[in-house]
């Protein structure tokens, strides 16, 4: 899965932002902190959930025992409601 190329990650100095070009149908715009802004940035590439947990557990020092895996799945949701994301 990747974050379709009509959107774009920001960050505005206080939060993270996925937010859609003029191209795009959408105008639906999601936010969140730095953790949101990290998963978002690893979805630029195609990326699967297993690869987005290792590098959030890498980043961010998390143990392998902590659920970074609901997280990244609650921001993939997030995400594929506003149509962000496409699947290869």
């Amino acid at each position: 899965m990747r974050l379709k190329q009509d959107y774009v990650v920001h960050y505005t100095g206080t939060e993270w932002m996925v937010v859609p070009t003029a191209s795009c149908e959408s105008q639906d715009v999601v936010s969140g902190n730095q953790t949101f802004g990290a998963i978002a940035s690893l979805l630029k590439n195609e990326s699967t959930k297993e690869e987005i947990a290792q590098r959030i557990r890498e980043r961010f020092r998390v143990p392998e025992e902590v659920d970074v895996e609901h997280g990244i799945a609650g921001v993939v949701a997030k995400l594929r409601e506003i149509g962000a994301i496409e699947d290869e």
